[in-house]
């Protein structure tokens, strides 16, 4: 009786081989199309027919970093890095490490990099990777060396431009960021890139030139947030109020709709300002009420809220906004002068004298 044990197809060999071909083909679609968890399913039976196969280490550990699975995204890359220690792969073991969020991981993530560029010193992305590195970790001198290291080997390269762009503005040289910026964006004008050197205009007082780019970046990237809130603030400065309002509205849901990361509360408190212009003032409310939850520790939100409520002749909460913004911010003569006002409408006259003094002993100082 013949046996019911399946056995091995002829030219077993070539049969896994080919199936190893297969799921790696199918696990770079999936990626492609953004399934990196079907990706990750499929590289990993992969790899039960390429065990010694370190660029499907590599493609493992990179669906586990986007899943947000840090540990394995490191086991795989140093699984790949076992069998093939290439500068790219310390790269990507790096980029791991710093998105960490720790002290640790940045300092691994430093070292993975240095070791990239022992292996190729003409690496820019290690030396970009580890200017970023150093930047966070407020080494400025050290970034702003490595950017430079990287200028010499790429002089044209938008990505280095921009990061020494970026150092340079954190170490007070706004002229020399924006040069460095200005040169990123002729070499290659990305969305982020034209927002970053609209800001830096802002600083130097080119409101117009700012606007111009902030407008350059929209139309590259509809749903950048930033650029978006950037252009409302310009409308406020204006006092262009439905416009910066209509602005703040287009950056909060770039957020909700994950276009681009965007101050959530700074926008919410700024289109708090542009409502409360137009006459608003329930809306504004809401909006500073959302901000209060989102940064309970931010003075400025709580003066700004009984700002709001003492416009609606709310003084007792406006007062209790103000108490609580001067427990935040004591020294702060401003405060003390709005709470002054709030309690003399409401007649204690004695408290509003003293805040008044305060006001007056802070100012002297």
């Amino acid at each position: 009786m013949p046996s019911r044990r399946a056995s091995r197809p002829r030219g077993y060999a070539s049969w896994e081989r080919y199936a190893g071909l297969a799921y790696r083909n199918r696990a770079v679609l999936y990626a492609e199309m953004g399934e990196h968890g079907n990706a990750l399913l499929d590289a990993e039976a992969a790899l039960a027919h390429r065990e010694r196969d370190a660029g499907l280490y590599a493609f493992v550990g990179v669906c586990h970093h986007r899943l947000g699975d840090h540990a394995r995204a490191v086991a795989a890359f140093s699984g790949a890095l076992a069998q093939a220690p290439h500068a790219g792969l310390f790269v990507l073991r790096g980029n791991v490490f710093s998105s960490m969020g720790s002290l640790a991981g940045l300092v691994s993530g430093m070292q993975d990099f240095t070791r990239a560029m022992h292996i190729d010193p003409t690496l820019i992305e290690a030396r970009v990777n580890l200017t970023v590195a150093l930047r966070r970790l407020g080494a400025m001198k050290q970034a702003w060396r490595q950017a430079t290291q990287a200028l010499q080997l790429s002089p044209r390269d938008g990505r280095v431009l921009a990061v020494r762009g970026l150092v340079s503005l954190e170490a007070g040289n706004v002229f020399g960021a924006l040069l460095d910026v200005d040169a990123a964006c002729t070499a290659e004008p990305t969305a982020d890139r034209l927002c970053n050197r609209g800001v830096l205009q802002m600083l130097l007082g080119s409101r117009t030139a700012a606007m111009d780019d902030f407008r350059r970046a929209l139309q590259l990237d509809g749903r950048l947030g930033v650029g978006w809130h950037n252009v409302g603030c310009l409308y406020l400065e204006n006092r262009q109020w439905e416009r910066a309002r209509e602005s703040f509205d287009e950056a909060l849901r770039s957020a909700v709709d994950g276009g681009s990361n965007v101050d959530e509360a700074s926008c919410l408190m700024n289109r708090a300002l542009a409502h409360s212009a137009l006459g608003a003032q329930q809306l504004a409310v809401v909006d500073m009420d959302r901000v209060l939850e989102l940064r309970p520790q931010w003075a400025r939100a709580w003066l700004n809220r009984g700002h709001l409520r003492a416009a609606l002749g709310e003084d007792g909460a406006a007062e209790a906004d103000y108490t609580r913004a001067l427990a935040l911010s004591p020294l702060e003569a401003a405060i003390y002068v709005a709470r002054a006002v709030v309690r003399g409408r409401q007649r204690r006259l004695g408290e509003a004298v003293q805040d008044h003094a305060h006001a007056l002993a802070l100012s002297a100082a």
